[in-house]
């Protein structure tokens, strides 16, 4: 059963985008639609897969702090298929207003997923975690996640970790569905996961109420249009 490890931290305001009200912690009834006339700048996602040096402190992607960290951490880079797993986020992405990028994008508010291919000791945790995403229901502009994708590991799997950081970073919780990313189980879908239109009921190994809404089941792809708005060229 994969795990993952969650830390609270404060965040700032959420924000919306493309379009899209801020709708808070409720969920949309409907999907968000796109105003043609209002497009703002997306979201930029970090995908780093070449590792890097990490340091204690408030979690912010600009400076490559962590709260969890007591003690600075290396992390290797990413052994696998690296243009597979980018093709494989941009693919579940694609309806949402984000930009996914590998290059550093600097001092600008963005989120990075780590992508590493080492194991979670090397970030001060437990073996065989394979990701950490800070705890929040409110946005974090400069949201910082690593995946542990030690050797060996399919390229799936990296891919379904990733998206994971991603829906957690817009305040999707674990649910029960083991064919989508926010599985807490063993993922059990195709090679290509996705944020699907339909409900399922958040919880770990029961069900639960989701911890930001309150309510028993989510969306992925309603939710993910409330974050982040529509994809401006759709």
């Amino acid at each position: 059963m994969s795990q993952r490890l969650f830390a609270a931290v404060a965040v700032a305001a959420l924000l919306c985008a493309c379009g899209g009200k801020d709708l808070g912690n409720q969920l949309p009834d409907a999907q968000v639609q796109q105003d043609a006339t209002v497009c703002v700048p997306p979201r930029v996602i970090y995908i780093n897969t070449d590792g890097g040096n990490y340091i204690p402190g408030p979690t912010d992607s600009t400076t490559n702090a962590s709260i969890v960290l007591s003690d600075a951490a290396t992390l290797d880079a990413y052994a696998g298929d690296v243009p597979a797993l980018i093709n494989c986020v941009e693919t579940a992405m694609a309806d949402f207003n984000v930009t996914i990028t590998t290059t550093d994008p600097g001092d600008i508010d963005h989120y990075e997923i780590v992508v590493s291919g080492s194991g979670s000791e090397a970030f001060g945790l437990s073996a065989g975690l394979s990701a950490l995403a800070p705890f929040t229901c409110e946005e974090q502009p400069r949201w910082l996640s690593p995946v542990f994708a030690k050797t060996p590991i399919s390229n799936t799997q990296a891919c379904v970790t990733t998206l994971w950081s991603i829906g957690s970073a817009a305040q999707l919780s674990h649910d029960l569905e083991c064919s989508g990313p926010m599985t807490f189980a063993q993922y059990c879908g195709g090679s290509q996961p996705m944020f699907r239109d339909e409900s399922t009921a958040c919880g770990d190994v029961e069900a639960r109420n989701c911890p930001c809404t309150g309510q028993p089941e989510q969306n992925h792809y309603q939710q993910l249009h409330a974050n982040f708005g529509v994809a401006c060229n759709n």
